[in-house]
């Protein structure tokens, strides 16, 4: 279902898909001839585990993630985002950085 709209979307000038992981995120992204971002979605229980999602979404090929809540409701959302972003550009594990 997400393949065919987002096989639908790309040519239609758009520069980016954002959306939610679901199973098979690796094939989608793989399927597709431009960007996708994975949505954090909920509030994860803790940052290390919303380091790790961000981690096995590029993995998968995602080319980055889009946090809100799991950013702003972070116990310091200064020192997580840093803790993100060194993780991506490093490639740090996310243990390493939190």
């Amino acid at each position: 279902m997400f393949r065919r709209i987002f096989l639908w979307a790309a040519p239609r000038s758009l520069c980016l898909i954002k959306t939610v992981y679901i199973p098979g995120f690796s094939k989608l992204v793989k399927s597709v001839p431009i960007p996708v971002l994975a949505l954090g979605g909920a509030k994860m229980d803790t940052e290390l585990e919303a380091l790790k999602f961000a981690k096995n979404s590029m993995e998968e090929g995602a080319a980055g993630v889009v946090y809100g809540r799991n950013v702003f409701q972070a116990k310091d959302p200064e020192v997580f985002l840093g803790a993100l972003i060194g993780m991506i550009r490093e490639g740090k594990n996310p243990e390493e950085v939190s």
